[in-house]
Order: C-alpha cells, then structure tokens, then sequence
C-alpha cells in the first residue's frame, strides 16, 4: 500500500510504524504492523493481510510515529528506549498527568478493573471508573447489581460487560473507551426467559476510540435486554447493536453516529439468524446520522435489520436527517415499521431480498438448522412468534417456486409520515417480496410528503403540532417526543 504523508522518507527511520484504517470494507478495521517502507516506490509492506484484504482508495492513518507528532495531545513512546514523548495541550503545570500500568493479569490480559461474579445486590454509586489498559466493569452472573451516578471512562477496552439478570447501569456517563460502551448478555434462548439487564438514563459518548467498528455505545445479546432513555452520540461506527430476542430499544435520543464507516445504521443488527425476533424498536429520536468516508459503500442509516433479520417492530419513532435510508430492511419476514415520522432522509423505507441468494443448507446461515435448534413450532417459539412456526422446517418446502418462503413475505410499512425525503420506497431485487402472487408486502396508509408541524424545528423540538398531517393517518398515535432521552432527575433544591 502507498502512504499518503508528504514526509514519508521520515517514516523509514522510525522503530515500529503501524497503520490503522478500513482497508476493504467500510464495516471493518484493522490496526496492522508495517514491516517496511521503499520510500522510492512509496510503497509500504505490512506484516500480515488486514481483515478483508485491501482496496484502493480506502482510509487509513499511520501511528505510532515520533516524526508526525504535529498538534497538541499527541504522544509517542519509544519501546526501545522506554521514553514517552508527549506534547500537552495545556502547561503540565495547570494539570494532571495519568499513566496506567493496569492491563489484567498473565493468563488473562483483558480482565477488567472491577470483577463481580454470581454476585447479587451490590451497588456502586457515585464512583469513577478509570485509567485502565483493559475494561473497566464486568458482572458475570448474579442479580441486581447495578451501577449507579457513575462515570466509566478512559479504558483501553469497554465499559462495562453485563450479564446474569436485572444488572445493570443507570445514570452513567461513559466515554473515552476503546471499544463498546456496554454490552447486556443472558436470558434462557431455548425457554424465551428475558434477563431483563438494562442501560437506562445513561450519556455514552465518544467511544470506540481503538477498535472503530462492531464496537457500539449498546451491545444486546441473548434474550430481554434493555436500552432506554440514554443519550448516545459521537462515534465512528453503530449507537446500538443487537442480536438475539425480544430486547426493549426505546426513548433512546442517538445521533452524530456511523461518522466514519459505511454499511452501519444508529440501530441495527447484523441478522444471520431466524431464530433472533421480538425486538421493539420504540420512540427513538435518531437524527444527523452521516458518514464522512468519500466513499459510502452501503451507507449510513437509521435502523438497519440486516442480513434477513426478521419479526422486529420499528415503532413511533422519529428519523431526522439522515444521509441514506431510514428503515433499511436486508430480506427479512415479518417486520413492522409503522407510525414512524421520516424527514430529511435520503430514502425512507428500502427494502432488499437477499436471503434467496445468502441463506443456504450446510452453511453458518442454514436456517431449518437455526430453527430446528429451539423447537421452533413448539413452545414458547410457537405461541411468542406465530409466523416464524408457519415456516417449513425442509428445505424442499422452503424454496418451493409457488411459494418461496425466503423472500421478505409478511412486512408492513404503514401510518408512517414523510417530510422532504429523497425517495419514499426503495426496492432493490425483489425487497418487496417480488410480484404478483409472491408479493406479501404491506405498504399503505402512509403520507410521503407533508409539513409534519413541529413544535420548533430549528431547536430539534419535533413534537407534533394538533395541526399535524399525521393526525389524518388512521390510526396514526401520538410519539412522546418530550419524553425522549435521559429523564431529568427531580430537584433536591429545597424552595421555600
């Protein structure tokens, strides 16, 4: 690969040139040694194949290098010599210098500054959690642990790492990690029992600083987690992540996200299994979603249910300005995305079939393999998703010509309003489940294009005016935009 510095005869000298960068894809980075550098040919070699391989024209920066420190805040340290060079942004005088040496022990270098496990009713209130090379919290098992009014922040990997049930955060602020904010795992997948972990009324912002991608501010897994009413901003790759069942994504205000990758969304997930339903997507604001890569790939969007991700709710909420598709749905089944409002996006509603060319037998992605795992037309699946038990469980059925059950059948995009959108319905390769006897794709009752009558747009206060467009949709409710967002703590100001 050719390095793109004007000086970089200088990077030849140094002792360990590294580069960071999206090699390939937009929704993958790798951080890889360089082993040389022919400054005739501006040629640089690495010391293995990034993630993906290598493309032209794709973004990377080098690191690492005494030579290109230019601006305030940056350092660099000599392994050889064991001297750190760091230019301050401010005199030392007037601050603090940290150093952390703390990065977990021989036989597990990630293990995280706190450690709970199968612990239960243990509370951290008011505590900061920081300067570690590793993660910072970890509850492993046990229930009702939370963390409280705390803050988590300048780690070298996460935040905080939760299992067990009924764990979690609330009124944190986490920022300034290297990779994901928080990530909720457990639940009972073959019983259906939620874990009921949480993240609620949290400011996360500012992550993912070492590792861009796959690392949001939320990662959900298992079954019944929950994000709600957090303040997620400022990152280079997704706000919230999730894979597995019936999760609660609600009253989260997310925005300044996917800000330097592509193929990403505020909320998403990357699909790939059947077996994965019941999330509810509810009165999120999602607004100033963009990517800054001068090649967009697949773009940036507002909710992506990739990669045949199915039966979810995408409910009440409001996108704002978003540079590509407010709702993409990747060949999924059984999705609803209903009495949403879409303004300044560049598609509302896009649509795709690819689980006729990506869901195949003997693969990672075989469904009746997924589906036969959890007796999937017994119970509970069969009483907690009836659709998905209609679904043959052979392969012959399965892709039968008359009734091709890989095709994105059962979606409903209705009692949704649109204001200034770039285009309304995107299909691409039959998305709105083909035509004719194979089409099962709801859209209707929708208003593409109408002044919503916002309270005050230029402040973002995107309540809906009694005299709203939206109000003639039948059926159309009411979004609590005013409740959007981390709920304000009551005063503890005595007034007389």
């Amino acid at each position: 690969m050719r390095p793109t510095s004007p000086t970089p005869a200088l990077w030849s000298r140094a002792e360990e040139v590294w580069v960071h960068g999206l090699f390939r894809n937009g929704w993958a980075d790798t951080h890889v040694r360089v082993t040389d550098i022919d400054t005739a040919a501006k040629v640089m070699s690495l010391a293995s194949e990034p993630y993906y391989g290598l493309a032209g024209d794709r973004p990377y920066y080098a690191e690492n290098l005494l030579e290109e420190i230019t601006v305030p805040g940056e350092w660099y340290l000599s392994r050889a010599t064991g001297i750190l060079y760091f230019w301050p942004p401010s005199p030392l005088q007037e601050g603090e210098i940290y150093v952390s040496y703390f990065a977990g022990n021989a036989t597990c270098w990630a293990d995280p500054l706190v450690w709970l496990r199968d612990a239960s009713h243990v509370t951290f209130d008011g505590i900061v959690f920081e300067m570690t090379r590793a993660g910072l919290v970890r509850i492993e098992g046990g229930a009702y642990n939370k963390l409280v009014n705390c803050v988590l922040r300048n780690a070298g990997m996460h935040g905080a790492l939760i299992s067990g049930s009924n764990n979690g955060l609330d009124r944190c602020d986490i920022s300034g990690v290297g990779n994901y904010g928080v990530e909720l795992n457990g639940g009972d997948e073959l019983r259906l029992i939620p874990a009921k972990n949480y993240v609620r009324n949290c400011h996360i912002h500012h992550y993912a600083r070492w590792c861009w991608t796959a690392t949001p501010a939320v990662r959900l897994m298992g079954v019944g987690q929950v994000a709600e009413h957090n303040h997620i901003h400022h990152s280079p790759h997704e706000g919230i992540m999730f894979r597995g069942n019936d999760h609660r994504i609600e009253f989260n205000d997310i925005h300044d996200v996917c800000r330097w990758v592509d193929d990403a969304a505020a909320i998403g997930s990357p699909g790939r299994d059947w077996r994965h339903r019941g999330t509810r997507i509810r009165y999120n604001f999602i607004h100033q979603v963009g990517s800054k890569l001068p090649r967009a790939g697949f773009g940036t969007h507002g909710v992506y249910l990739d990669c045949t991700m199915s039966g979810q709710e995408v409910f009440g909420n409001v996108l704002y300005d978003i540079t590509n598709v407010g709702v993409f749905l990747n060949g999924g089944r059984d999705n609803l995305i209903e009495n949403n409002v879409f303004v300044k996006c560049g598609v509302a509603l896009a649509a795709s079939a690819c689980g006729i060319s990506v869901l195949k037998p003997d693969t990672p992605l075989d469904v009746v393999r997924q589906l036969t795992s959890v007796n999937y037309q017994r119970p509970p699946y069969s009483t907690s998703y009836p659709e998905l038990a209609a679904v043959p469980d052979n392969w012959a059925e399965l892709t039968d010509p008359a009734r091709n059950w890989l095709y994105p059948e059962g979606c409903v995009f209705s009692r949704n309003l649109g204001w200034e959108v770039g285009v309304w319905t995107k299909e691409v390769n039959w998305g709105f489940g083909g035509t004719g006897a194979l089409s099962k794709f709801t859209i209707e009752d929708n208003i593409e294009n109408a002044d919503p009558c916002f309270a005050d747009e230029s402040a973002l206060d995107l309540r809906l005016d009694p005299t709203s467009p939206a109000w003639t949709i039948p059926g159309f409710q009411q979004i609590p935009f005013e409740d959007i967002g981390i709920i304000p703590q009551p005063s503890t100001t005595n007034i007389p």
